[in-house]
């Protein structure tokens, strides 16, 4: 009995069939498909048993891919025989060996798995319905996609759009010697987005792996932090920002990197040297307008201060005049006055009190021996040996300036033991001064307070390297009253130092612009944490500087995010790992690819120029949703859902043509 395949049915027949004709064979064949009832089925039932066939065939030919691919190779191998005249025999020598040159050379072909199938489960079930052969061919395809990466998005859609394509051609070229090319063709073009050229969203899942440790709300900081540097006019890219917020804790910079490396943000980073040069000095603007005489900032800063050093010393007598007033006209004993007189300096002093008339006002009326007197005696002794000992003094002599002081304070002796209030003066003066002039003295009001003051000495005394600790609400007082006497010179002075900063740190390198200058000013102006205090407690002293420290602390925050974009290096594990990824589509494309083409396999430098692309497609992609303000929401969905999810919404957002220029241009993080 010899058992056919008609019309989907298996039919038996007696062993005669063999020995017909083939004329009366076909004859026999025709009667009996005539004869056959066709199976009747509801569309929803045609639509299923369809699709289950369908999955039938696509595993088949999934499992015999191998063999197919030693077949047609031996095939080719026969023919190319042939044409160089080989004999029939010697062609199917050369068509059996070739054909066992495979990885896999005892794998049954298609054709032979869809024998042993039929043996064992029965024909497959054969569409009735158009609605049926579009399920089929989908079926069809669906093993192939079933298995890879990816949510049910991204799987559903490499399965179906290639396989829709696949059946509409077959379907417009039905019966015509071009349906099998159509049908491959159609899904070779329908299928190269999502299966050939890589897989739709590949660049998701590079996006969910940078930004991964960072929680929602750092996701909505960085996107805020992204905007403002749009606004600001100093553009950064997100996943800068993203770095910035998480102090360098996700692997967006190293993601970053390897962009760059492959020129995706080269447009983007050639004009950030001229943002930072543009928006840096409006923000200056903000502290002080610019000054065209600089070298008087330090003058005009320096005499303030002098003012200032001078109003204390001012009213610090102010509260001891009426203790000297009091004690002037008392006069010391005899014996004691002769002591005074002794000393080696008596004589020059009292000289030079009665001879100068800038001196002479302040003891006319007072005898030698009055405490009035002996007072001025004192101090004219006592600026004498700090002249003396004064380094700047070219005869400069410490003997000399120990005796003065020596008979300096003899004379202020004499005249506190002789009376109580010239006494009770002399101790609270010092107590004045030690409250309020030494500190005055000693901090960066006494450092500049002379009208001889560089602008770059100024600045070194209120801005050191190195601070001391907890100098801040000192630095703060200086400029305040600073800013209180002399506004004008006082933002003047704070400008300087911020672009004095900035003209170091962004001066061009040997190979050209620098591109990192903006983080390099942000690291040399903030310095240390007590060099950041400082510098915020000396622009909130300024007139209105608290909303200036507003706007520019936020224009450093942007610059420093810039700081944390890595410089292009060497290939690291990382870098080619992740090239690998982006190179790379759906793990099965090469296989889809082997199965469209017919079971050949692609030449090496045909797999390498579609790697190419689909490294380069992949690499503008991130380089888009990282730079393009409108990609704000794309990017959040991408960043927070991570994995198959990711993927899903890359699909998603291709199919309805958005896939980062669809976000809304309101692209503000959520709140």
């Amino acid at each position: 009995m010899t058992t056919l395949n008609i019309g989907g049915k298996r039919v038996t027949v007696s062993d005669d069939f063999m020995s017909m004709s083939p004329e009366q064979q076909q004859a026999t064949v025709e009667e009996i498909a005539g004869q056959i009832q066709p199976e009747q089925s509801s569309g929803l039932g045609d639509v299923t048993k369809s699709a289950i066939s369908g999955v039938r065939q696509g595993v088949e030919s999934i499992v015999g891919m191998a063999g197919d691919v030693g077949k047609y190779q031996g095939q080719l191998a026969g023919w190319l025989a042939g044409k160089l005249g080989a004999s029939p025999e010697t062609q199917d020598t050369v068509r059996a060996v070739a054909s066992k040159i495979t990885p896999f050379p005892t794998s049954p072909t298609t054709e032979r798995v869809q024998e042993e199938t039929r043996n064992l489960a029965g024909d497959p079930y054969q569409p009735q319905t158009t609605a049926g052969e579009y399920a089929r061919t989908i079926g069809q395809f669906a093993p192939g996609v079933v298995a890879g990466p990816g949510g049910a998005i991204s799987k559903t859609a490499m399965a179906v759009i290639p396989a829709v394509a696949s059946e509409t051609a077959g379907q417009i070229t039905k019966g015509t010697p071009y349906e099998k090319y159509a049908r491959a063709a159609a899904a070779l073009v329908a299928g190269a987005p999502v299966a050939f050229f890589g897989q739709a969203g590949g660049n998701a899942a590079t996006i969910a792996k940078a930004v991964e440790g960072s929680t929602p709300q750092q996701i909505n900081e960085a996107e805020r932090l992204f905007m403002d540097a749009q606004a600001a006019g100093t553009p950064i890219t997100r996943f800068e920002a993203i770095q910035q917020v998480t102090g360098s804790g996700t692997r967006a910079g190293d993601v970053q990197r390897v962009v760059e490396g492959q020129g995706g943000l080269r447009d983007f980073m050639a004009g950030r040297p001229q943002q930072i040069e543009q928006t840096a000095r409006g923000q200056m603007d903000a502290v002080a307008p610019v000054n065209a005489a600089p070298s008087t900032v330090g003058p005009a800063v320096g005499q303030t201060a002098e003012g200032v050093v001078s109003d204390v010393r001012q009213g610090i007598n102010r509260v001891t005049e009426p203790l000297y007033t009091q004690a002037a006209p008392q006069r010391i004993d005899p014996q004691t006055f002769q002591r005074v007189q002794a000393a080696p300096g008596w004589a020059e002093a009292r000289a030079a009190v009665r001879g100068d008339p800038q001196l002479q006002r302040y003891v006319q009326g007072l005898p030698d021996d009055s405490v009035g007197f002996l007072n001025e005696v004192q101090k004219y002794l006592r600026q004498q040996a700090d002249n003396a000992g004064a380094p700047v003094n070219a005869q400069q002599n410490m003997q000399r300036s120990a005796g003065y002081g020596a008979d300096a304070a003899a004379v202020r002796s004499a005249a506190e033991a002789q009376s109580p209030e010239f006494a009770q003066a002399i101790q609270q003066q010092a107590q004045l001064r030690q409250q309020y002039l030494d500190p005055l003295l000693q901090g960066p009001l006494g450092k500049i307070a002379s009208r001889d003051t560089t602008t770059q000495q100024a600045i070194e005394a209120l801005f050191p390297r190195n601070p001391l600790p907890n100098s801040t609400q000192e630095i703060g007082r200086a400029v305040g009253v600073l800013a209180r006497r002399n506004p004008d010179a006082a933002r003047q002075l704070v400008r300087a130092h911020i672009e004095s900063t900035f003209n170091q740190a962004t001066k061009e390198l040997q190979s050209g612009a620098n591109q990192f200058g903006g983080a390099g000013f942000v690291a040399a102006l903030r310095g240390n944490p007590q060099q950041s205090q400082n510098l915020e407690a000396a622009v909130r002293a300024l007139p209105g500087g608290d909303d200036v420290w507003t706007g520019f602390n936020r224009y450093l925050d942007i610059l420093q995010a810039q700081g944390t974009r890595q410089r292009i290096g060497s290939q690291t594990a990382f870098n080619q790992e992740l090239l690998k990824d982006l190179k790379q589509g759906s793990p099965l494309g090469t296989a889809s690819a082997v199965a469209i083409g017919g079971g050949l396999s692609w030449p090496k430098k045909a797999l390498d120029t579609v790697e190419g692309w689909r490294l380069g497609r992949n690499v503008d992609q991130i380089a888009r949703l990282i730079t393009d303000p409108a990609a704000g929401r794309a990017f959040r969905q991408l960043a927070r859902a991570g994995g198959h999810r990711a993927r899903d919404i890359a699909v998603s957002l291709s199919m309805m043509g958005a896939s980062g220029r669809a976000s809304s241009p309101n692209s503000q993080p959520a709140q």
